[in-house]
């Protein structure tokens, strides 16, 4: 699965309370469907099969990225009217009024369009969806924000903000390892990762055995069935590891950690552990190793 993620981005910005987004991995695309109006559906999303759902308004919550941007702010004065702006009907539109006043309105701009990114990427890697990363230069026209309705603070939201000119591209996010959950609808990125390590366990006791992928994805699925624990190690939207942690009666079991050869000796393998040790702390168990796979079982 691969999408462009300034399209990403542009559905979350394009998030309001009558439109959801989907991810369509079949044809990699971004698709629309209109909640309130199913006139206005790009889609039959009923009849679509693995739909991704896409951050909606809430996930967005751009109320929550201007209290973490006014904590960025060093200018008390400024942090402190901009803090008042918040508190209120029209509250978007007074906190862009104050940065403005306080020449901070540019700055508001990058924090948010970063945070965006940051959401989107994190979509990405959290479904296992590699992206590749282009930038359009905005448009002179104003953004499409317009919404009269309240949220859930009680606030007015008016998104219309003018566009940046002459910007630069946004940076890209720091390189990070991203430890992630996998379910049902993301499994299917481990897959070969499983099988490859079947072969690899094989091949310690100097048997050969060809990739099996349907019986990677048994073994997967069955790991989920039995409520283990399963993550992957992700990065750019690839998964390059992954772990199997089965809960005891008074243990945290890791029966399966795994690193894709080309990813090996990057702190992958760590990452994961580090991960298992703190799943283990946060159940209140202790963690144990299963240091020699039952290689036999493995293989019937």
């Amino acid at each position: 699965m691969k999408v462009d993620l300034q399209e990403v981005i542009n559905a979350i910005e394009d998030a309001d309370d009558e439109t959801q987004a989907y991810y369509y991995p079949e044809t990699e695309e971004i698709i629309y469907d209109n909640i309130f109006d199913p006139s206005l559906n790009t889609v039959a999303v009923e009849e679509l099969d693995g739909l991704i759902e896409l951050p909606d308004r809430r996930t967005v919550d751009d109320y929550h990225n201007m209290e973490l941007f006014i904590d960025t702010v060093k200018d008390d004065k400024a942090a402190e009217w901009l803090t008042n702006a918040i508190h209120g009907r029209g509250a978007f539109r007074m906190f862009r009024a104050t940065a403005e006043r306080f020449d901070l309105l540019q700055d508001w701009y990058d924090f948010r369009d970063r945070q965006h990114r940051i959401l989107a990427i994190e979509w990405c890697e959290d479904n296992g969806i590699e992206y590749e990363s282009s930038y359009v230069k905005p448009a002179d026209d104003e953004d499409e924000y317009d919404d009269d309705e309240d949220d859930t603070y009680g606030f007015d939201i008016d998104y219309t903000e003018e566009k940046k000119t002459a910007a630069p591209p946004p940076a890209e996010m720091p390189k990070e390892i991203r430890i992630v959950p996998v379910t049902g609808h993301n499994s299917s990125n481990i897959v070969y990762m499983m099988a490859d390590c079947e072969k690899e366990l094989a091949a310690l006791k100097h048997i050969r055995i060809d990739q099996d992928i349907e019986k990677a994805q048994k073994t997967i699925d069955d790991a989920l069935k039995e409520q283990a624990l399963v993550f992957a190690a992700v990065k750019d939207g690839r998964y390059n590891g992954f772990m199997i942690l089965k809960e005891e009666e008074n243990e945290c079991v890791l029966t399966s950690l795994y690193v894709r050869k080309e990813w090996r000796r990057q702190g992958i393998g760590t990452a994961l552990f580090e991960s298992a040790k703190q799943t283990a702390f946060e159940m209140d168990k202790e963690l144990t190793v299963v240091m020699r796979p039952d290689i036999d079982k493995m293989l019937q």
